[in-house]
């Protein structure tokens, strides 16, 4: 369908942006007039003064743009990238994955929700979404393992294990099975059930398939290869551990 007269003078006089596509009502732009000049605003109205069109924001926001023949297109706001937490990444900025705990340095924005990284392992200018990182150093336990809410992890000494609930910095809060919630350090918890003396000697009244975790007592198919063996073989581990315990009470 063609333009009539009328129609094509409105296109010409029409605010675009600076990729030449046309401002509509709801679009982002930055004001460049007025104490505002530089501020981000949602387009709300669109006007016309003399030979050029006008942009302006809500009453309330005081935000507008002017046709200007040293400002003749509309900017749009620059790009923002939020974290898995929703917080805004700058470039300089330190984040860190949340599914490596790799430390990275942002070296650019490269549109929405994507940034430029040069990570600790050296990977310079590598693309990631940036909800897959947070400022939030990741948390370990004393193994390494990062900590994250809703895990299962145990305290020294304890039985059963608990959920994790929250971690703030180094301190971690977890909730046991009777509700109780307590305050522990990252490095004072494991995503493995530690050993303790009275996990041993309740080990060491199991028998060989129950504490190697089998589920016959058929030596068919073990690996290790018949009684004597898985004999030898648990009592060395008994031993292993037991010693491994004192080892860990001498360094306290």
């Amino acid at each position: 369908m063609a333009y009539t007269d009328i129609e094509h003078r409105i296109l010409d006089m029409w605010p675009k942006f600076e990729d030449g596509c046309y401002v509509q009502l709801g679009d982002k732009a930055v004001a460049n007039s007025g104490e505002n000049a530089g501020k981000e605003f949602i387009v709300r109205n669109i006007y016309f003064e003399g030979a050029h069109g006008k942009l302006r924001s809500s009453v309330s926001d005081g935000c507008y743009w002017n046709w200007k023949s040293a400002d003749m297109r509309v900017k749009r706001s620059a790009p923002k990238a939020l974290d898995a937490e929703g917080v805004e990444i700058k470039v300089g900025d330190t984040v860190y994955s949340i599914r490596t705990g790799a430390k990275c340095k942002v070296e650019g924005i490269e549109g929405d929700g994507v940034i430029k990284t040069d990570d600790e392992y050296g990977l310079k200018w590598r693309i990631i979404n940036s909800h897959d990182v947070t400022h939030k150093q990741p948390v370990r336990d004393m193994d390494g393992v990062l900590i994250e809410v809703g895990d299962k992890v145990w305290g020294i000494g304890d039985i059963n294990p608990a959920t994790v609930v929250e971690v703030d910095g180094d301190a971690v809060h977890v909730q046991y099975f009777d509700g109780f919630i307590f305050e522990h350090k990252a490095a004072q918890l494991s995503h493995e059930r530690p050993d303790s003396w009275e996990r041993l000697e309740e080990d060491a009244e199991k028998g060989n398939c129950e504490y190697l975790g089998r589920s016959q007592s058929s030596c068919d198919g073990c690996y290790l290869n018949g009684k004597s063996a898985c004999d030898e073989y648990v009592r060395i581990d008994l031993v292993r551990r037991a010693k491994a315990l004192a080892e860990k009470e001498a360094a306290r």
